[in-house]
């Protein structure tokens, strides 16, 4: 099992520096945007995050990259808000940030134990309480950080669930609800023996 834990190892690393490299490059040409790039939508924070959960035994680290970062890129690839004003670094790390993510998820599933309720809770507190502060950056800043502002350009899931703001509520419990599905799933995996 030491191969699952270097993969998972280097798929972290990866979309970890993709998200920061990316970054990097949009401050060093002076294409950064406090309202575009800070990485406060959740895969690229998952991504961020990804790294943490393969060098500290946190069950919720381990939980959010399972939980959150998986349904999260799975979601983005089926439906992804790639505008033509994205320029091809950022497709790019778009779609390496997304498929790794995917991988990511699955390789720690593969490896870590889902603990119990508790952690369940306070994986969705933490999301939660990640998109109170974001509702604030994003009132500050007149962003759209998790779409909390308005719905993407691109068709998207969203638009089934009515304008701004009738869809935050359907998007957050459909969100609550994938988490909670996605965690049920790996607590049956383990389960099963």
């Amino acid at each position: 099992m030491i191969w699952l834990v270097f993969l998972q190892g280097c798929v972290a690393a990866l979309i970890g520096a993709a998200v920061l490299v990316w970054t990097a490059q949009r401050i060093a040409t002076g294409k950064f945007d406090l309202r575009d790039d800070l990485p406060l939508d959740l895969c690229n924070l998952s991504a961020l995050l990804a790294p943490s959960a393969m060098f500290f035994d946190a069950p919720l680290l381990i939980a959010w990259g399972v939980c959150v970062g998986g349904p999260g890129g799975l979601v983005s690839l089926v439906m992804p808000d790639l505008e033509p004003r994205h320029d091809r670094t950022t497709q790019i790390k778009f779609w390496l940030v997304h498929i790794g993510l995917v991988a990511n998820a699955l390789l720690i599933s593969l490896q870590a134990r889902p603990t119990g309720a508790i952690q369940l809770i306070q994986l969705l507190a933490t999301v939660v309480a990640l998109l109170a502060i974001v509702t604030i950056v994003n009132h500050r800043l007149h962003a759209n950080y998790m779409f909390l502002r308005h719905k993407p350009a691109t068709p998207s899931l969203l638009d089934a669930y009515g304008r701004w703001p009738l869809y935050i509520a359907p998007m957050v419990a459909t969100s609550a609800a994938a988490i909670a599905a996605t965690y049920g799933l790996w607590s049956l995996w383990y389960a099963r023996g």
